[in-house]
């Protein structure tokens, strides 16, 4: 059973990081929407 639920968590960690590293590597004309989005956040998200 430990193996069954540990196995998910790494996987959605390795997971994380790579779409953080693709939208590094888009050009900018992709990021500007992402960075809009965050602007629309409320503060208290940071």
């Amino acid at each position: 059973m430990s193996f069954h639920k540990v196995a998910p968590v790494k996987k959605h960690r390795k997971a994380a990081p790579a779409p953080k590293k693709a939208a590094l590597r888009q050009p900018a004309k992709k990021a500007a929407p992402q960075a809009k989005q965050a602007a629309r956040r409320p503060v208290g998200n940071k």
